[in-house]
């Protein structure tokens, strides 16, 4: 806890120190001063819970709103913490998606869709908010709308199946999975061209907590082969899985081919294209995977001699000619 308002928190920090240290300082160096103290006072309780983070961020936000002539210097932090505020949000109605991709109840589905309804409201107000306080505000709001959605999906998941039909927890880049397994992934509102891919490793396919990172990664897919999506480095590189993992990347066909060519390629080494892919509505295309490696969607050039692939043309010369001798 405290990630969203973490760069609030160096900043005034260090902020405090620079005005303490001024020997005569002006009306409006002390009336800067109070109102760090102050906001410096709430950021330094504890934090247990999400909501903490959320309420941090109003109160920076109100500070930046009354701030003045200082609130230049103060405008990065706080627009950091806004930043890292809606990717906490993101990560979180993707989750409400895992649930809705579960829930089979039309009744139970509808109340989920109807809660999330509200998130997408107050993040929207957010967006449209003309101060820092009001946007923080709304985004609190949406805060506590989703942690409901959420405890309503998990509460239906429960009455309509059971545990093992929750979905996986969701991890950043870089965050270590444990052996109960879960899903790594980047948000598909993150403006990252990696938006959307994701690994699920399952419950016991790792024997040790296991630190996965998703990357950003040079395309290599080319000669006769068709890229169709950015390349994804998917790490620590070699790590196999005896029962495989799920993993979904991103995708854009190129001009002229069809979901139905797709496939994903492993740079290997060994270099190896992987099917079956199933193409999702979203953007991504899923493939199961038994060792993390470099992956590229891309469209395989037909093999030599099949229909769209190049052609050996070869030529049988046949000369007859009657025997004279037999006649």
């Amino acid at each position: 806890m405290g990630e969203i308002s973490a760069p609030v928190a160096v900043y005034v920090t260090q902020r405090i120190a620079v005005l303490q240290e001024i020997a005569s300082p002006t009306k409006a160096d002390k009336a800067e001063l109070k109102l760090l103290t102050g906001l410096a006072k709430k950021l330094a309780k504890p934090s247990f819970a999400l909501k903490q983070d959320f309420a941090e961020l109003k109160a920076a936000a109100a500070a930046l709103d009354k701030a003045g002539a200082a609130a230049g210097m103060m405008q990065p932090p706080v627009d950091e913490g806004f930043v890292r505020a809606n990717l906490s949000l993101s990560e979180r109605v993707e989750l409400v998606g895992d649930y809705l991709a579960v829930l089979t109840d039309a009744k139970h589905d509808a109340a989920v869709g109807k809660s999330l309804a509200a998130v997408t409201s107050a993040r929207a107000a957010a967006a449209a908010a003309t101060t820092a306080g009001k946007r923080a505000a709304f985004l609190a709001r949406a805060d506590a709308a989703v942690s409901a959605t959420l405890k309503k999906a998990d509460k239906y998941v429960l009455v309509d199946f059971d545990v093992t039909a929750v979905p996986p927890t969701r991890f950043r880049s870089g965050d270590s999975v444990p052996t109960t397994g879960g899903r790594v992934a980047i948000p598909r509102d993150s403006g990252s061209p990696l938006a959307g891919a994701s690994v699920v490793i399952p419950k016991d396919d790792i024997q040790n907590a296991l630190t996965v990172t998703l990357e950003a990664a040079p395309p290599f897919v080319g000669g006769r082969d068709l890229p169709a999506g950015p390349a994804i480095a998917v790490g620590p590189d070699g790590t196999q899985f005896p029962v495989g993992v799920l993993l979904h990347i991103p995708f854009q066909l190129p001009e002229g081919s069809s979901a139905i060519d797709l496939a994903l390629a492993a740079k290997g080494p060994p270099a190896t294209t992987i099917l079956p892919v199933t193409p999702g509505t979203d953007g991504t295309m899923s493939a199961s995977v038994t060792q993390f490696s470099t992956f590229q969607a891309s469209i395989p050039a037909p093999p030599l001699g099949q229909p769209g692939g190049p052609y050996h043309l070869q030529m049988f010369v046949v000369i007859t000619a009657l025997d004279l001798g037999e006649v």
